[in-house]
C-alpha cells in the first residue's frame, strides 16, 4: 500500500503538469509517463492481492516467511517477463545476499597486496610489471568480469607513473584520467593479473640486467658493472640519458630482472634470422654499388636545388642508405635522375603546353630549373652593364655628364648621382663651373616660357569645355626639369661659395 501512495503521488504530479504543459512533444511524454505509471499501480494492486491470499493464513505467526514468500513471487513474476533466471529454489534466495557480501569482503583484503599487472604501451606492446591493487569496486556482482584499479611499483614511462597530485590529500590534478600524462590507476581485469615475484638480490653479479631508477622517478635498463656493500655500479643502457659513464645506485633503487641462462630456442632463433639478414643486407648494397659504377652520371650534381632552400633531403636519404648513383627503391630499381619542376601557363590545358612546346621546338619550355638559371643569368648581365656604366659615368667630365642627367630625367637629390655629381663639381675649374651655371640659366629660361605657352594653351581648352590631357601631362614634365635645374644650380652655387669663403680664409 505504501508503494501505491508513492505511484499516485507521482500520478497527481504528472497530471499536474498535463494542465499547464502545452502542446507538443514534452506533453506526448508526460502521457506515455501517465500510462505507464497507471499500469504499474494495477500491476502491483494485483501483486498484493495474490500475496494476500496466499499468507492469508500464516501471516500472524510468521512474518519472516511472508516476506521470503513474497521475494520469491515477485523474482519469479519477472522471470516471467525475461528481466533474469530465478533461482533453483528458496534456500539459493536466502544465501544469495550472504554470499554477495561475503565475496565483497574477500575481495576488499586485495587492497595493498602486490601482483604482475599487465601494461599495454601505446605502440601496441604487452607487457607485465610489478604492480599494487589500489582500490576494488565495492558492488561485485560476477567476480570473473572483476576489475581493479592497480599502480606501478617500477614504472619505466611516464604514463606509468604515478601522479603526485591525484594521490595528495591537500592537492587535487586538474587534469582528467585521459587527459593526464601520468597515471591515476590503471584498471585491469583481476584474472589478468598473475603472481608476484619476490626480487632476488642474491643472484646479482658483475653484468646482470637490472631495472634501475633515476631522478625522474623512473626505471631505466641498466647492466651492474660492480658490486660495493650497500650498492652498486650501473651503466645504463638507454640512449636518452646524458651520463653516459657508471652510476652509484642502491640496492633500494634496483629491480632485478629474471632471465634463464640458456636462450631459449625463440631467441636462438631470432638471432639467426637476424644474421642472416645482416649478411643478405650487405650483398645487396655490394650489388647497388657495382650497379651505380656502370651507370653513367647526370651532368648535374643530386641536390643541386638544395642550395636555394634549407633542405637537406640528400644527406637524409644517404644516412638511409642511399647510394649516390643507383635508382631508388630497396633494390635500386627506380629512377636514378630526380624529376624536374614544371611551371605550367595558368588556366591552360595540358594540350595547349604540349602544343607550345611542339611549336617552341624546346623541350625544357616549362622546366622550373631551367627557367631559374635564365632569370639569374639575365640578372648578372644586367649588374654588369650598370657596372660599366657606372665606371663610364666616373670619367665622364662636369659638361657631359649633366647633359647626361638631365637625358635621364633624374633628380640628383635622393639618388646615388648626387655624390658623384659633387665630387665632379669639387674637381672642376672655376671656369667650368660659371660656364656650366649659365647654360643651366639659359635652360631654365626655356623651359620656363614653354610652360607659359603650354599654359595660355590649357586655359583655351579649358574654355571650350575640353580635357586637355597631353598637356596635363608636358606641362608636369616641364615642371619636373625646372626642379631638376634649380637643384643643379643651387649645388653649383654651393660650390662656389665655398670655394670664395675658403679664399676669403686664406688671405685673411
Amino acid at each position: 500500500m505504501e508503494e501505491n501512495g508513492e505511484y499516485l503521488q507521482q500520478l497527481q504530479i504528472v497530471n499536474q503538469a498535463l494542465e499547464q504543459c502545452p502542446e507538443g512533444p514534452e506533453r506526448d511524454e508526460l502521457i506515455s509517463l501517465k500510462d505507464s505509471i497507471e499500469e504499474l499501480i494495477s500491476l502491483t494492486n494485483d501483486e498484493s492481492k495474490t500475496s494476500h491470499f496466499s499468507g492469508s493464513q500464516t501471516h500472524k505467526d510468521q512474518d519472516n516467511d511472508t516476506l521470503n514468500d513474497e521475494y520469491s513471487l515477485f523474482l519469479t513474476e519477472m522471470a516471467k517477463e525475461g528481466a533474469f533466471e530465478t533461482l533453483k529454489n528458496e534456500d539459493d534466495v536466502k544465501a544469495y545476499p550472504s554470499t554477495s557480501s561475503t565475496i565483497n569482503k574477500n575481495f576488499v583484503d586485495l587492497e595493498g597486496k602486490k601482483f604482475r599487472a599487465p601494461h599495454k604501451h601505446p605502440w601496441g606492446q604487452l607487457s607485465y610489471h610489478n604492480a599494487m591493487v589500489c582500490s576494488v569496486p565495492p558492488d561485485i556482482t560476477d567476480p570473473n568480469e572483476l576489475q581493479v584499479k592497480v599502480l606501478f611499483l617500477n614504472p619505466t614511462h611516464n604514463e606509468m607513473l604515478p601522479c603526485p597530485y591525484y594521490f595528495d590529500c591537500d592537492k587535487d590534478c586538474r587534469f582528467s584520467e585521459d587527459q593526464c600524462k601520468y597515471s591515476h590507476g590503471e584498471t585491469v581485469p583481476f584474472k589478468s593479473l598473475q603472481e608476484y615475484i619476490e626480487p632476488n638480490f642474491e643472484d646479482l653479479k658483475i653484468g646482470s640486467e637490472v631495472l634501475a631508477k633515476q631522478d625522474d622517478n623512473l626505471w631505466y635498463r641498466a647492466r651492474i658493472t660492480q658490486i660495493l656493500e650497500e650498492k652498486c655500479l650501473v651503466k645504463f643502457e638507454s640512449r636518452n640519458l646524458k651520463n653516459k659513464q657508471c652510476e652509484e645506485v642502491l640496492f633500494k633503487d634496483i629491480l632485478p630482472l629474471e632471465r634463464g641462462d640458456t636462450e631459449s630456442e625463440s631467441d636462438i632463433e631470432e638471432q639467426l634470422n637476424v644474421e642472416d639478414e645482416e649478411i643478405s643486407s650487405k650483398k645487396l648494397r655490394e650489388e647497388l654499388i657495382n650497379k651505380s659504377l656502370m651507370i653513367t652520371p647526370s651532368s648535374n650534381p643530386l641536390g643541386e636545388w638544395e642550395k636555394y632552400t634549407k633542405g637537406i633531403g640528400s644527406k637524409l636519404m644517404q644516412k638511409m642508405g642511399y647510394i649516390i648513383g643507383t635508382g631508388l627503391g630497396k633494390q635500386g630499381e627506380g629512377i636514378v635522375n630526380p624529376v624536374s619542376a614544371l611551371v605550367l601557363p595558368q588556366g591552360k590545358s595540358l594540350d595547349f603546353c604540349m602544343n607550345l612546346k611542339e611549336q617552341c621546338n624546346d623541350p625544357h619550355l616549362f622546366n622550373a630549373d631551367k627557367k631559374c638559371k635564365s632569370k639569374i643569368k639575365r640578372a648578372q648581365t644586367k649588374a654588369v652593364k650598370k657596372a660599366q656604366q657606372r665606371v663610364k659615368l666616373e670619367k665622364m667630365e662636369l659638361d657631359k655628364y649633366i647633359v647626361w642627367h638631365f637625358a635621364c630625367s633624374k633628380i640628383p637629390i635622393q639618388d646615388k648621382e648626387c655624390n658623384m655629381l659633387k665630387e665632379k663639381l669639387k674637381a672642376a675649374l672655376p671656369t667650368v663651373l660659371n660656364i656650366a651655371s649659365f647654360k643651366i640659366d639659359e635652360r631654365t629660361k626655356v623651359i620656363t616660357k614653354k610652360t607659359e605657352k603650354l599654359k595660355i594653351s590649357i586655359q583655351q581648352l579649358e574654355r571650350k569645355h575640353q580635357n586637355p590631357k597631353a598637356l596635363y601631362k608636358r606641362m608636369t614634365e616641364r615642371q619636373i626639369d625646372i626642379k631638376r635645374l634649380t637643384v643643379y644650380k643651387k649645388l653649383i652655387e654651393n660650390e662656389l661659395i665655398l670655394r670664395k669663403n675658403k679664399k676669403d680664409m686664406s688671405v685673411f
